[in-house]
């Protein structure tokens, strides 16, 4: 994948314009090792963006937004994975997201994670899946919030293991954008 990044990058930008085809013509990106070909094309693209997820994100500001939403009184979920209790604190306590009033918070949490049971068949979830609604790449989390197992990226209908980390799932899902050149929510 190396030796070909260039002519990949050049084919994304004029030819394979959905992730649906880009997945036809470079099927390693959906199966190989949760998700690590799309950060590695993503690091290889943004140099100076390795591990600035982990780093900057959840290693500084996530106990500032545990403070945060203690001083606002906003319930702080409970989850074995912090990155996850973290994403979902910030749906809470971000003021461009709370402000919207259209949309309950399952409802927004709904378009970020998309919760199912550990046994469920994840190709027909996504195959189910509303497609106003989620237009936009999301995560699928089989388990619970308190307890999540693993996780799935969807876009365009195709899943993408991610592994059961999930600030490893967020900056896949993050990368996405940029290596497919997916449109913003």
């Amino acid at each position: 994948m190396e030796s070909t990044f260039d002519y990949r990058e050049q084919q994304i930008s004029v030819t394979l314009t959905f992730a649906s085809q880009i997945f036809e013509e470079y099927p390693r990106y959906v199966d190989f090792e949760n998700g690590s070909l799309i950060l590695h094309d993503f690091y290889r693209k943004y140099k100076d963006a390795h591990s600035c997820l982990e780093t900057r994100f959840f290693g500084r500001f996530q106990n500032a937004l545990v403070g945060l939403a203690e001083r606002k009184k906003v319930e702080v979920t409970k989850s074995t994975d912090e990155s996850l209790g973290a994403l979902v604190l910030c749906l809470k306590v971000m003021p461009s997201v709370s402000r919207i009033k259209k949309a309950d918070f399952s409802s927004k949490l709904g378009r970020l994670f998309y919760f199912v049971k550990e046994n469920a068949s994840i190709s027909s979830i996504v195959e189910s899946k509303d497609k106003i609604y989620h237009k936009q790449p999301f995560l699928i989390v089989s388990g619970t919030l308190e307890y999540p197992l693993s996780f799935f990226l969807v876009i365009e209908k195709t899943a993408i293991p991610v592994g059961s980390n999930c600030a490893h799932a967020f900056h896949v899902l993050f990368a996405s954008f940029f290596i497919f050149r997916l449109e913003y929510p």
